[in-house]
């Protein structure tokens, strides 16, 4: 077996691409001329390979590369706790991954205690990623080692999340699908009910601000907000305006 050159061997012309009336002239249908003389005779084999004409002959791909973050500098594939787009899926997620840690060999469906205890373990997880440094709210920790922001109303007869709300960013995705959640869970409420809603629970910065994006991609909504078609209305015909005489 030897090798043989791509300017010697007629076999190259369909890979490199040749008209018809070159392909003609070649020596395709009988061959290079030294493979009819002895073997002595044949090219030899060129030791040194040229990377240059290698490079050139070979096939160029594009690769594209696309990065998407969220919630500051951390990419979606970072959050290892978000597994779908659905808030409440992702929750139970996690708290069967906890039954699973606790060697739990009860099955069946979740407890409200268990999806309780994992939402809060993801609140948690989301305010471990927070920069505090930029935070201007005054801030304490309730029992449940959450950070919560401290109002002025802590002494009115309330439940205890409404007085000491947990503080949770409005630039994480997490965010995004718990305000999603409620928006879905509560039949499609405005804007406004959905902001009284997330204030019993937790303080997001510029709430309204993120419930008026969430809420203009449910896709139900804007197909009931969006406006209906109307054409305007031609002119009278000529004949209906004549004026009739009695």
């Amino acid at each position: 077996m030897r090798h043989i050159q791509g300017t010697s061997n007629p076999a190259d012309l369909p890979s490199r691409g040749c008209s018809i009336p070159k392909l003609m002239k070649t020596e395709w249908w009988n061959g290079p001329s030294w493979l009819r003389d002895s073997e002595d005779q044949w090219p030899k084999e060129c030791g040194v390979i040229n990377e240059l004409e290698v490079e050139s002959e070979k096939r160029k791909s594009i690769l594209t590369s696309t990065a998407c973050t969220v919630g500051g500098n951390k990419g979606i594939e970072d959050h290892w706790y978000i597994r779908s787009n659905n808030y409440s899926r992702n929750v139970r997620i996690l708290a069967y991954i906890f039954r699973w840690r606790r060697r739990c060999k009860v099955g069946g469906i979740l407890s409200v205690d268990e999806i309780v205890n994992a939402e809060r373990a993801l609140w948690k997880i989301v305010q471990s990623e927070i920069d505090w440094t930029h935070v201007q709210v005054p801030l304490t920790v309730n029992e449940h080692g959450l950070k919560c922001v401290k109002l002025r109303i802590t002494e009115r007869e309330d439940d205890a999340t409404f007085l000491m709300p947990v503080y949770l960013p409005n630039t994480h995705r997490l965010v995004e699908q718990y305000i999603r959640h409620l928006h879905l869970t509560n039949h499609h409420v405005g804007p406004r009910t959905l902001t009284v809603m997330l204030r019993e629970r937790v303080w997001i910065l510029n709430s309204k601000k993120i419930v008026h994006r969430v809420i203009g991609k449910c896709v139900v909504c804007r197909r009931f907000s969006a406006r209906s078609y109307a054409s305007n209305e031609p002119a009278l015909p000529k004949d209906s305006q004549r004026c009739q005489s009695i």
